[in-house]
């Protein structure tokens, strides 16, 4: 369009002939003086010169103003606080967001200039199964430089059936090993051990580099199903990796199991003590000839069968360590390489295996000063024999010269009395009870006394009994996958209350693993908070406005301009009081300044039109998104935004900006509310309600694509400093364009 020049009177004199000039100057400055007038405040010229500048709201006449009111804001009334001429400018976001939250916050700022608060009465409805239940599951990978780049990419396993959205990376230590634990979401397939890990968006992994999964505990193979379970119980589950949790599927009564019970623990022995569990056969005898002791070894003249003796008295001797294949009968005559022997009349025992315990902790500790200059092996050298060097440990080269103090080696071993057993395998087809001792090797050679005729490190008491057992469990169910957990790894299953007794299995090491569920919210619980349907005030379509104004002063004013139908309006008048520490006085908030800033590439500080104090403002930012395929992820319904879980929380409302003439990334709706339902470093999703189902985002634009906005990001206080009462300055540069909202409070 041309432009209108606002003054002619500087053109008359050329528009008279030049005789004009000499014969009658005084005429044309008449007539120049004449335009002039015409062209002052208020004349005719004036105002045809300015028609165009009346249409715009910006450089319009104030007497104008009420037809643009009429045109463009005619629902609202005159006595409206905000400026008018910005309010046509904008008002569009009014008009566009009828029905949203922030169509009711820009309202009663131009109405009152005051912020309001919503409530949704039906966020808060008890509804049976409503809730969320959420399973983590993630895959445990090996090393690459490039794992922190996946964060928010999608993932593929090299055999190509499987893929999945990276939420985020952590490393843990676990017996010595390193690992890498990758969470995920969107799983489409299973990610098998063994398999490579590589992705489109990270080129940087190639096929020979990529990080090789390691596996995750996928189920337990029940060797011994230990006992005293109830079907339902929750056990921990340990070996070499660790966390691991499982609920008992099933059990079974059981005969054949062995009891164990802690008659007496002893003194000098450490948590590592030698626990001896042997099978044992029980022989009733007669005819005695000699006598029997301790460690010989018996022999069966009729059938060649042997075992070793672990207790024996004048009718009766138990067999350890005895024949495989080869048994003991009724009526055997069972001899000694001392010349003892006896006829063998009962025999009982002699099956079963797998029992077993470990010491599970101390008491009455003591530290031991141990020598451990072992001469067993020498006790037939001479003292001055040339063999006798390397004997020592500490001096290999001592002799009868060498002085005692300088040769002998000690060790200092924590010591004390066992106060209770632990990882109990009550084993499997005992007859018999089994033979038990526990001995404290390095203790017992020293010949300490305990003051009750025994020896330290070799008079604990543990006793056992051979019966049926409950509770054996048969099978169980993963529910928390834990780290660290190798291939055929032998487990460990066991929970406080059941007395050491432990069941014990194989780790199946196969595919991504699972952590504790949670509730993801609380819709379906019943709380102080959470409220049954009245179908009037607590229902799926009523709102409520909480503002410093009773509700007749605005009801009609919403209902004409952004209510929408079919939905109940409730107001509440609210009074926010805030309690000083100097005096019992109560302070009402009122916001006296709204500032929106259009930023500069890289600006960082801003100036409040209002000066302020410390705390009473509040920043908000606004962040572009690019409506393409590179932005918007079909597959995991996430839109890129960096950093977004630093400024964005779950159920956050965000507003989706689409410019005029732009078109809004599919299955979402320009110019529209939408909540937060997932945020992480990289990416967001979005539902129309709290809590919902993600939007399914759908985008085949390619290229540098459109730029599109969330507005209306309130800031945390560490993102941004304001200390001066004067700017504002950002932590992180704004980028050009974008819009920073500061909202000042008195």
């Amino acid at each position: 369009m041309s432009r209108i020049e606002k003054s002619v009177s500087s053109f008359i004199p050329q528009q008279f002939p030049l005789f004009y000039k000499d014969e009658g100057p005084n005429f044309i400055a008449f007539v120049k003086a004449y335009y002039e007038w015409l062209e002052s405040n208020g004349q005719v010229l004036n105002h045809s010169r300015s028609l165009l500048d009346y249409n715009d709201i910006d450089t319009t006449e104030s007497q104008f103003l009420i037809y643009f009111k009429n045109t463009y804001l005619n629902s609202l009334p005159e006595s409206m606080l905000v400026d008018k001429r910005l309010l046509v400018k904008h008002v569009l976001d009014l008009y566009r967001s009828k029905g949203t939250p922030r169509s009711y916050e820009l309202l009663f700022r131009i109405l009152f200039n005051e912020s309001i608060e919503l409530y949704i009465p039906g966020n808060f409805l008890l509804k049976p199964s409503d809730g969320e239940w959420v399973v983590p599951r993630y895959i445990e990978i090996s090393d690459n430089p490039y794992l922190e780049n996946l964060i928010g990419k999608q993932i593929y396993n090299s055999s190509k059936t499987a893929t999945a959205v990276v939420e985020n990376v952590n490393q843990k230590i676990i017996n010595n090993r390193l690992i890498h634990v990758v969470y995920l979401s969107s799983i489409d397939g299973r990610f098998k051990y063994g398999e490579k890990i590589l992705s489109e968006s990270v080129p940087e992994i190639t096929l020979n580099t990529a990080p090789v999964i390691l596996g995750s505990l996928t189920a337990v193979a029940i060797e011994n199903g230990g006992g005293g379970f109830n079907q339902g119980d929750i056990v921990d589950v340990y070996g070499t990796g660790i966390s691991g949790k499982a609920r008992i599927a099933s059990v079974r009564d059981e005969n054949g199991k062995v009891s164990f019970s802690l008659v007496n623990g002893g003194s000098g022995y450490s948590i590592n003590a030698v626990v001896t569990v042997a099978t044992a056969i029980n022989l009733n005898i007669s005819n005695i000839i000699s006598s029997f002791n301790i460690g010989e070894k018996v022999i069966s003249s009729n059938t060649t069968a042997n075992g070793t003796i672990s207790f024996a008295n004048s009718s009766f001797l138990q067999l350890i360590n005895f024949s495989s294949g080869i048994n003991f009968y009724t009526g055997d005559t069972i001899t000694t390489s001392n010349g003892a022997s006896a006829v063998v009349d009962n025999i009982t025992g002699g099956g079963g295996s797998g029992a077993s315990f470990q010491i599970g902790g101390l008491a009455n500790k003591e530290v031991l000063a141990i020598n451990i200059d072992y001469i067993i092996d020498s006790l037939s050298l001479n003292l001055n024999s040339s063999s006798w060097t390397y004997l020592f440990v500490k001096k290999p080269t001592a002799n009868l010269s060498s002085v005692i103090a300088d040769t002998l080696s000690y060790k200092t071993i924590e010591v004390g009395t066992i106060a209770f057993l632990s990882k109990i395998n009550p084993g499997v087809g005992y007859s018999a009870n089994p033979y038990i001792n526990i001995v404290e090797p390095d203790v017992v050679g020293q010949k300490i006394s305990d003051g009750f005729g025994g020896f330290k490190g070799n008079n604990a008491i543990v006793t056992s009994s051979v019966g049926s057992l409950q509770g054996v469990a048969t099978a169980v169910e993963l529910i928390n996958s834990g780290f660290g957990f190798t291939p055929t790894d032998t487990v460990f299953l066991s929970t406080p209350y059941n007395q050491g007794i432990v069941v014990t299995g194989s780790a199946v090491v196969d595919t991504d693993g699972v952590g504790d569920g949670y509730w993801k919210n609380n819709k379906s619980f019943i709380s102080d908070i959470m409220m049954i349907q009245d179908s009037y005030y607590y229902q799926n379509f009523s709102y409520e406005i909480l503002v410093n104004r009773m509700l007749g002063v605005y009801e009609n004013l919403v209902k004409d301009l952004i209510h929408p139908s079919g939905v109940a309006l409730f107001g509440r008048f609210r009074l926010k009081n805030e309690l000083t520490s100097e005096q019992s006085e109560s302070k009402t908030f009122v916001k006296i300044k709204y500032d929106i800033f259009s930023a500069s590439g890289g600006q960082t500080s801003f100036t409040p039109s209002a000066g302020y104090t410390v705390g009473s403002l509040e920043v908000y930012r606004n962040y572009k998104i690019i409506a393409n395929t590179s932005y918007a992820n079909n597959t995991a319904d996430v839109i890129t935004v960096t950093n977004a879980n630093t400024y964005i929380d779950v159920n956050d409302p965000i507003y989706y900006s689409v410019p005029a003439g732009n078109t809004a990334i599919n299955n979402l709706t320009g110019n529209t509310y939408y909540y937060v339902t997932f945020a992480n470093s990289s990416s967001i999703a979005l539902s129309t309600t709290i809590g919902g189902t993600n939007a399914n985002i759908s985008e085949t634009r390619t290229g540098a694509g459109e730029i599109h906005e969330f507005q209306g990001i309130k800031l945390s206080n560490s993102e941004f400093t304001a200390a001066n009462g004067v700017s504002v300055m950002l932590n992180s540069a704004a980028a050009l364009g974008d819009i920073i909202e500061i909202r000042v409070y008195s």
